[in-house]
C-alpha cells in the first residue's frame, strides 16, 4: 500500500464515503482502519488524521471488535514529527474523546506519550512544550493518560493501563520540564 507520498485516491474516497454516510458502522469501520496500521504508508494515517478530522468524532468501534491485534496500530512506534503533533492537537483540543472512538484514541495517547519519553536528544523543546500544555491542561484524565499511559489493556477503563507510580526516569524528566517553567 505504498502510495510514495500522495494519498491513493481509493483511500480518500473510502474516507469520504465513511464520513458522509457510516453512522460509524463497525464493519466500514474496520475496513477504513486496515490502513492505518503503522506497517502502511504514512500518507495513510496523515490523510485520516488531517483532511477526515470528522472521522475523530463517529468511529465508535470497540476495542475488543477490532479483528487485528491492536499492536499493528501501536508498533512500530510513530516517529513522524507532524503526525505525533496532530495526535496531540487532537487529544488536547478534546477533537478525539475516548468514548467516541475508542480505538483512535488509544493509537493516539500510545504515540504521543512514547514520543514525549524518548530518550532520543531529537525534538526536545517539543516534548518539553508538549508536557507543560498538559500540566497546564483543565482536561486532567486526558493528562494522566498521556503523562502515566503504560500500555493497551482492553480490561481497563479505555484500554489503558496506568503506572501508579511513575518509573524514576519519567519522573525525573517531569520534575526537569517544570523546574524549566519555575526556576528556584
Amino acid at each position: 500500500m505504498a502510495g510514495g507520498g500522495r494519498v491513493p485516491l481509493w483511500y480518500s474516497a473510502l474516507l469520504q464515503q465513511y464520513e458522509a454516510v457510516s453512522f460509524g458502522d463497525s464493519l466500514f469501520s474496520c475496513y477504513v482502519l486496515l490502513p492505518v496500521q503503522q506497517k502502511h504508508d504514512i500518507q495513510l494515517r496523515k490523510a485520516l488524521w488531517t483532511e477526515h478530522q470528522g472521522i475523530l468524532r463517529c468511529m465508535r468501534l470497540p476495542l475488543k471488535e477490532i479483528p487485528l491485534p491492536l499492536d499493528r496500530f501501536l508498533n512500530p512506534e510513530e516517529s513522524d514529527v507532524e503526525l505525533i503533533r496532530l495526535y496531540f492537537q487532537n487529544l488536547l483540543s478534546k477533537r478525539l474523546q475516548p468514548h467516541w472512538s475508542p480505538l483512535l484514541y488509544v493509537i493516539a495517547v500510545h504515540h504521543v506519550n512514547r514520543f514525549i519519553y524518548n530518550q532520543e536528544k531529537k525534538h526536545t523543546r517539543l516534548k518539553q512544550g508538549m508536557i507543560l500544555q498538559l500540566q497546564k491542561s483543565t482536561h486532567k484524565e486526558l493528562c494522566q493518560h498521556l503523562l502515566h499511559y503504560k500500555m493497551v489493556n482492553q480490561e481497563k477503563d479505555h484500554g489503558i493501563e496506568l503506572y501508579e507510580e511513575l518509573p524514576p526516569i519519567r519522573k525525573t524528566l517531569l520534575g526537569q520540564v517544570q523546574a524549566l517553567e519555575h526556576p528556584s
